[in-house]
């Protein structure tokens, strides 16, 4: 989404192909005037019918590029290109979980891969994972890493306290954060355990997990028979995410595995140090001592010793968030994603149009 309304608009004409439902961005992304095209939905039977009807769209918009990103998009257009030839086909893998997946998805992957012409990894263990379970010769692979949009209510305090008040966060509250799917790969559990550390030492320590998924009723359970039901808000899932990211004092990363998590970005972004766990690209994110700390995944000793070091310390809380967000302006920022791609579109454009893309999908 983000590279979509950030692509300079005279070179890219923009469509969004919603391959499983409009999702909850569509009304927005419309409003800037980008049209959203929708593929499949999940009242629609069958769903596999949503490859035909992008081979359909492709023959009427006739993009110069088509740009696919996830598991179930890569499957739509690859098959779409083996009856339309679309002049460039460009696909960016998001899916950090090799090899967690199941074997079938591994081999439909390795197979749908060889259509794209040019492959996108969003960081350097991605590009790895890619090259040793599906098998893609590493030439074939460009790395771009994730970047994420700025936060505009950084320092906004009216805000803050709002969004405080709203979570329920008492003046001199420790407030620990964390957005996530509530599944196996995010390790909450363990950060369950690594609260129940924290509360006995600092009682004032508030966690606030934002999401949902199928591990929440089992975390609920988890949170009341521990004792802290009145110290953990489930808050659900929400669209104003950026303006609770405010509301932390520090950024918590339980996860067991991952690619590159946007959700880090984010947390630095609004200003905030992050404790991760040392898995994927974590450790290119944050630099251990400076911006955060990394703990080893399933350590929940670790990480409430790291929170309590921070909790603790409040001056070199507030200058590590600091130097999250400098991090984030000199590395991670929305504007550098979106020039390496228009760099990579650009020199398709100069190679084989010696003209600009009249549209992109």
């Amino acid at each position: 989404m983000d590279l979509s309304q950030a692509l300079d608009r005279e070179k890219y004409d923009v469509h969004i192909c919603c391959t499983n439902g409009r999702g909850v961005f569509a009304e927005s992304i419309e409003k800037q005037g980008i049209p959203v095209h929708v593929l499949a939905d999940a009242e629609w039977k069958p769903v596999y019918l949503s490859g035909f009807r992008l081979i359909r769209l492709l023959r009427k918009e006739k993009p110069a590029i088509l740009h696919s990103h996830g598991s179930g998009p890569l499957f739509d257009a690859s098959f779409a290109r083996l009856f339309y030839r679309v002049p460039l086909y460009v696909h960016t893998f998001h899916y950090g979980n090799y090899p967690h997946c199941s074997r079938k998805t591994l081999m439909a992957e390795r197979v749908a891969a060889r259509m794209p012409d040019q492959l996108v990894a969003v960081s350097n263990a991605q590009r790895s994972a890619l090259v040793q379970y599906l098998k893609i010769p590493p030439a074939k692979i460009r790395t771009i890493w994730n970047g994420v949009a700025k936060n505009p209510n950084v320092g906004n305090q009216e805000l803050i306290e709002s969004k405080k008040r709203e979570l329920g966060i008492e003046p001199g509250d420790l407030t620990l954060g964390t957005v996530a799917i509530f599944s196996e790969q995010k390790g909450l559990a363990y950060l369950m355990e690594s609260a129940a550390r924290v509360m006995n030492i600092l009682p004032k320590a508030r966690f606030i997990l934002v999401g949902d998924g199928p591990l929440r009723p089992e975390l609920e359970k988890k949170a009341r028979n521990m004792g802290l039901d009145s110290r953990v808000l489930f808050a659900g899932l929400r669209t104003d995410v950026q303006e609770l990211l405010l509301a932390f004092d520090v950024f918590l990363m339980s996860s067991l595995w991952e690619g590159m998590a946007l959700t880090l970005l984010e947390a630095m972004a609004a200003g905030k140090p992050v404790i991760a766990t040392n898995v994927g690209d974590n450790s290119s994110i944050v630099k251990h001592g400076i911006t955060g700390y990394l703990v080893q995944p399933k350590n929940a000793a670790q990480m409430a010793e790291y929170i309590l070091l921070l909790g603790n310390n409040p001056n070199a809380m507030r200058t590590m968030g600091e130097t999250a967000l400098r991090e984030y302006n000199d590395r991670f920022c929305r504007e550098k994603m979106v020039g390496e791609y228009e760099k990579l579109f650009g020199l398709y454009c100069k190679n084989y149009m010696n003209s600009e893309c009249p549209s992109s999908g």
